[in-house]
């Protein structure tokens, strides 16, 4: 079944749009990343990351005051041994938050540095506990679209250099089942939850794969599980990825990226959160 992003929803105040990142910061995130040497992976994933979100603050602040048009969260995995955890938020806070409650918990927790935002410090411990992480955001995900039936459904981007842990079979097919029923979740104009699965590399050995289909995706059991958490990539998408060079399979690519570098990885995260079905408010 393909999901129908075809259609464009504007995003207001009382429809906002919803951005979510999933990151990984397992041990492993210390080694450089592909087409990068000396820059650690997980220095550069927290500098796009704190970047983007400032630009989202920037986009949405209207007479000095942040105004919710988005919704948002950073669950990170693997820091201190298995923990997941969300980044900003108190525990009274639900998981997901208005972007004003973000720039607030932000002010009050000094997650500024020389007036840039900088929520994410780049972790590197323990082990990749992705499908906790994906558990963690499945209900608050179905809450959020039922608050809100009228906005596009949640784009959720995880980001990660490694195997979901523990490596057995029954956690593999856990996370896929979780991210199937995440992909499944739907708004009111039939519009599905978007999952984007990208793996940052530290090998040139072999060629990143972006936004491929099923024929084209690599084959080892850790690409495809990956592969199979994956979403269809909208039209819109496909256009922007086109647009900024970034190739893109024929027939039903995915929002899917393997052994990919910072430059690329740098485009598609801009295809994820710049572009798309959503209709983005502008900038005040």
């Amino acid at each position: 079944m393909v999901e129908p992003y075809t259609e464009e929803v504007s995003v207001t105040h009382n429809q906002p749009g919803c951005i979510i990142f999933l990151i990984d910061q397992s041990g492993s995130m210390k080694a450089e990343i592909r087409g990068m040497p000396g820059v650690r992976k997980c220095d550069f994933l927290a500098d796009q990351i704190n970047g983007i979100l400032d630009d989202l603050l920037l986009r949405c602040t209207k007479n000095n005051k942040v105004v919710p048009y988005f919704h948002s969260q950073i669950i990170s995995y693997g820091f201190q041994g298995d923990l997941v955890a969300p980044i900003v938020g108190s525990q009274q806070d639900p998981l997901i938050l208005p972007l004003d409650r973000m720039a607030e918990w932000t002010d009050q927790n000094n997650g500024w540095a020389d007036g840039r935002l900088q929520v994410i410090r780049p972790v590197a411990e323990g082990r990749t506990p992705m499908t906790q992480a994906f558990a963690l955001l499945e209900e608050p995900v179905k809450e959020w679209v039922a608050t809100n039936p009228n906005s596009y459904p949640p784009i959720i981007l995880n980001i990660t250099d490694g195997i979901p842990e523990p490596r057995t079979q029954e956690n593999w097919q856990a996370l896929v089942d979780i991210c199937t029923r995440l992909k499944r979740v739907t708004n009111a104009n039939g519009s599905m939850v978007l999952i984007f699965s990208l793996h940052i590399g530290d090998s040139d050995t072999f060629p990143p794969a972006i936004f491929c289909n099923e024929q084209e995706a690599p084959q080892t059991p850790e690409a495809q599980l990956l592969f199979r958490c994956a979403s269809h990539l909208p039209p819109s998408m496909a256009a922007e990825a086109q647009r900024v060079g970034l190739p893109v399979s024929p027939g039903l690519p995915k929002c899917y990226g393997y052994n990919i570098g910072g430059k690329e990885l740098i485009k598609i995260l801009q295809v994820g959160t710049r572009t798309g079905p959503m209709v983005a408010p502008p900038v005040a």
